[in-house]
């Protein structure tokens, strides 16, 4: 997925999702107010959620070359 590489590395060429969007209890889509990242296997994925300046939502970015010894 996306260029192979860790998102901090190549952000602008790694996969990301941006305009993410929450259905809250009353139906209204809506950013999550609390963002959490994480990877089971850091050395084969990771993930960078960016937030590029002020009243920009941030972008989602993750990927990485996910083969080598150390991937299960």
């Amino acid at each position: 997925m996306g260029s192979g590489s860790f998102p901090q590395t190549l952000k602008g060429y790694a996969a990301r999702i941006k305009n993410v969007r929450i259905m809250d209890t009353t139906l209204k889509l809506k950013y999550p107010e609390w963002v959490d990242i994480g990877s089971d296997e850091q050395d084969c994925y990771s993930a960078l959620n960016d937030v590029p300046g002020n009243n920009v939502e941030p972008v989602f970015y993750f990927g990485g070359p996910g083969q080598g010894p150390q991937c299960n």
